[in-house]
């Protein structure tokens, strides 16, 4: 008879379940997944017909077939009818046979068949939607009665009741006695607050775990069988469900009929008949005599015993799967009602407690108040040495303060200041009366340390008993250069450059002041130009003209300038400031000038003349990477039309153009020799644009 799930009722053996899987769950806080409720009957039931796999079925065919076939291995066929047996040698193999027969159908085929039924039965049970529904219903008002999450619910409530309605509370009373012009009362006033929520990150159930959890098999009594071809396998159920194919774990071989007889003739107490026979036709006629009679009583035992054995595995399967299913929607209902009731509970616990708390807590912290000093830094003004607002390295100033206690209870504090960036620290103790405002007596003395590095922030820290501050100031000079308001006017050809500094006054009073300008582009050159009056938090401009760098050098971007800003005596900022190359500037035409002004002038370098070749290969790599971005080929245009839409065609115009008034052959003399090694070695497979690339290269020496 095929079982519903939902009426087996006892224990199965747990020894399919590792025991280390087994949590403990009174060691975590959580749903419980305490069935409470009886469980009813699922509408979803086993499969009313199971069909053995076409791969594990033993078919009944002729006898012609089948005596062509009792030689050959792992047999499935036998004949429809026994085959006749005749003298007493017939008769001891075809016994032999059929004993053979059943043992391994006993031993083995049994076990296969209903392992095999077993996975179908678990699959077919993950297949089947219906199993679960009522369950999650279960399991949700399961969840939402645990008393448990009652208690969670009601304490976390409770707790966050207390939290708020403290600060709360500690802030009313903390109001009162921060106004020193009035006396405070007790006059707790709970305003009750929105319940903020909180946060719960239950652990969600997942089939592994069901499969591994002693409580989802209460229900399952899947007798014997189960217990002696399933709990004693390498393989657990949760095995099984992973497992894609019935394949991966049948021995196809256990039918085998040449195995069958090696295994009857090596027992000598059974095989004594055979082991008297001569070697030769007495035996091979004992051995297909054997194997008829033995796939014949297969496929007669297939038919009785190994069919049922796979109808059990697939009930008893589909059992377990179901099982597991229905504890997996349980268990994830649990979850959302058990959720439920702790928020329920929690901000119902909230309310409940928070007027109470917040009166509790008024009286402890107006008790605390009341009866004890609570010093704190009530003012601080910082004057730095010269009153300008800056404070610079080395320089000394004074701190102001004023202190108060706003407790019922005199004290005597210390009130420091100390720093990293500070030479000394600085002490003041002080009388603080209970509920007043206390001046200093005198101004502490600072000075910032000359190690301090201008334009950082040190930060200095104030304590007062448990009283404490941090305030931070930014040591730096007046007067600074921002770098982002360098400006050049240059002429790259020519070597002339204006550079127009820019410098700001951060301070509160006029300062003058001078820059000196140094590069290394050009060695010895030192220039200074001073400035008067920069007004406070205002700006100034300092303009240079500079002359005679190398016009290589400009176009390379290698120029740079070093500035300083001085002011009596000190340097208050540097800056350097970097030209931008414009060698790889497509639309900058200054190389390809230089290069003809160095063909068709005597008085070039070769050392120049050698930088501007170079610094034309990285002109073309860089207009290779611009006509591969853009559309069509561009160098086959400046080929067919003699354009300057490329820097290559460009420079090759330049050159025919220039090319009567050149005196040095040296500066494009195995130019296109170059480039064309450099076509080759451009990244990308584009063949026409290096084809025609090499063409513009070949028009050059």
């Amino acid at each position: 008879m095929i079982r519903k799930t939902m009426t087996l009722t006892m224990l199965v053996g747990l020894a399919v379940m590792p025991l280390s899987a087994f949590a403990d769950d009174s060691l975590r806080e959580g749903p419980r997944y305490e069935r409470r409720s009886p469980r009813t009957a699922d509408p979803a039931e086993a499969p009313a017909t199971t069909v053995v796999p076409q791969s594990l079925r033993i078919a009944v065919k002729s006898n012609s077939s089948a005596t062509a076939n009792s030689n050959t291995s792992n047999s499935h066929a036998a004949s429809a009818t026994r085959p006749p047996v005749r003298g007493p040698l017939q008769r001891a193999a075809d016994l032999a046979g059929r004993w053979a027969a059943e043992e391994r159908v006993t031993l083995h085929g049994r076990r296969e068949y209903y392992r095999v039924g077993f996975f179908e039965g678990l699959h077919a049970a993950r297949l089947d939607n219906r199993i679960g529904r009522h369950d999650r219903l279960v399991g949700e008002q399961d969840g939402w009665f645990d008393p448990e999450a009652r208690r969670i619910g009601s304490r976390d409530g409770s707790r966050q009741a207390e939290e708020l309605a403290f600060a709360a509370a500690e802030q009313q009373v903390a109001d009162q006695f921060f106004d020193l012009d009035r006396d405070p009362v007790r006059d707790p006033r709970p305003q009750l607050q929105p319940y903020q929520g909180q946060q719960y990150d239950w652990e969600e159930p997942t089939l592994q775990s069901v499969f591994y959890d002693r409580r989802s098999h209460a229900s399952l009594r899947l007798g014997d069988r189960f217990d002696l071809y399933i709990s004693d396998w390498d393989r657990t159920p949760w095995n099984l469900y992973q497992c894609p194919d019935f394949n991966e774990f049948y021995v196809a071989n256990w039918n085998d009929s040449d195995v069958a007889f090696r295994i009857w003739v090596e027992d000598r107490h059974r095989s004594v008949v055979y082991r008297a026979l001569n070697q030769g036709a007495e035996r091979t006629e004992f051995r297909d005599t054997f194997i008829r009679a033995y796939t014949h009583e297969l496929t007669r035992l297939y038919q009785r015993q190994l069919t049922r054995y796979h109808r059990f595995g697939v009930e008893d399967g589909w059992s377990y799967g179901a099982a597991m299913r229905s504890a997996l929607s349980f268990r994830q209902g649990y979850r959302i009602g058990f959720d439920r009731a702790v928020r329920e509970a929690a901000e119902t616990g909230f309310v409940r407690a928070y007027p109470a708390s917040f009166v509790d807590g008024y009286r402890r912290s107006f008790d605390d108040w009341e009866n004890n000093p609570h010093p704190a830094i009530y003012d601080v003004r910082f004057v730095d040495g010269n009153d300008d607002g800056v404070y610079e390295p080395g320089e000394a100033f004074v701190v102001e303060y004023e202190l108060a206690n706003f407790g019922g209870r005199a004290d005597s504090a210390s009130f420091e200041i100390r720093g990293d960036g500070l030479v000394r620290p600085a002490v003041a103790d002080m009388r603080l009366p209970a509920r007043s405002r206390v001046a200093m007596r005198e101004p502490l003395q600072l000075q910032i340390g000359d190690w301090v590095t201008p334009k950082t922030r040190t930060d200095l820290e104030m304590y007062l008993a448990e009283a404490s501050e941090v305030v931070s100031l930014d040591v730096q000079y007046p007067l600074q250069i921002r770098s982002s308001a360098w400006n050049a006017r240059r002429d790259d050809l020519t070597g002339q450059v204006t550079l127009e500094i820019e410098v700001s006054n951060v301070s509160r009073v006029p300062r003058d002041g001078q820059i000196r300008l140094s590069s290394s582009s050009l060695p010895g050159f030192e220039r200074t130009a001073r400035f008067d009056s920069v007004p406070r938090n205002g700006r100034g401009r300092v303009f240079f003209d500079v002359e005679g760098l190398r016009p290589v050098d400009l176009i390379a971007g290698v120029v740079q300038f070093d500035a300083m800003v001085v002011s009596e005596n000190k340097t208050h900022d540097s800056s350097v400031h970097h030209l931008v190359g414009t060698a790889r500037d497509l639309r900058n035409p200054d190389l390809t000038r230089l290069m003809i002004r160095q063909a068709t002038e005597s008085g070039a370098s070769l050392s120049d003349i050698d930088a501007a070749r170079g610094l034309l290969i990285s002109r073309l790599e860089t207009d290779w990477q611009s006509v591969v971005r853009g559309k069509g080929n561009a160098y086959k245009r400046d080929f067919k039309s003699k354009g300057s839409e490329t820097a290559l065609g460009e420079l090759l115009q330049t050159y025919r153009q220039e090319r009567r008034r050149i005196v040095r052959n040296d500066v494009f003399q195995g130019l296109s020799s170059d480039i064309v090694a450099l076509s080759k070695e451009l990244p990308g497979s584009h063949p026409f644009l290096r084809k025609f690339a090499r063409k513009l290269a070949e028009e050059l020496p």
